[in-house]
């Protein structure tokens, strides 16, 4: 039998015994907890003559109550692991945001650096010393 037991005496000097969520196993193998609830009760000289009690199959109580523990923990470590991914998208989408950033300003330098070189072509094509290579051209 495992489990909890606690001694106590009060004014009276009756001795209180509680042994609560004791596991016992059947013949079978199968484990079953039981709550037990005793008093003493004791001759005028204060020995103990009998113990009054209580017994409850609290099996199924017991049962779920280590089903909640076991998914509490399985929720703390989805929820550890759904953090780090968290972190690690926020960083790949962080990373992936500068990169396109640099991206957008080479693009923009690049269509500057095209835009002026097509005004320095209009302003020789448009000069006087061009205009008879292009009409002869033409």
């Amino acid at each position: 039998m495992r489990g909890a037991s606690k001694w106590s005496a009060g004014p009276s000097k009756r001795a209180r015994i509680t042994a609560s969520n004791t596991a016992t196993s059947g013949p079978d193998g199968s484990q079953h907890w039981v709550d037990v609830r005793a008093r003493a009760v004791r001759r005028p000289d204060g020995s103990i003559k009998s113990l009054v009690g209580v017994s409850s199959d609290i099996t199924a109580r017991k049962t779920a109550e280590i089903e909640r523990e076991n998914l509490l923990a399985q929720l703390a470590a989805e929820r550890t692991a759904l953090a780090e991914l968290t972190a690690t998208l926020e960083q790949r989408v962080e990373q992936r945001t500068a990169d396109l950033m640099k991206e957008v300003a080479a693009r923009e330098r690049a269509q500057e650096q095209l835009r002026q070189a097509q005004k320095r072509w209009r302003r020789s094509a448009s000069s006087p010393a061009a205009s008879p290579m292009i009409s002869t051209i033409c």
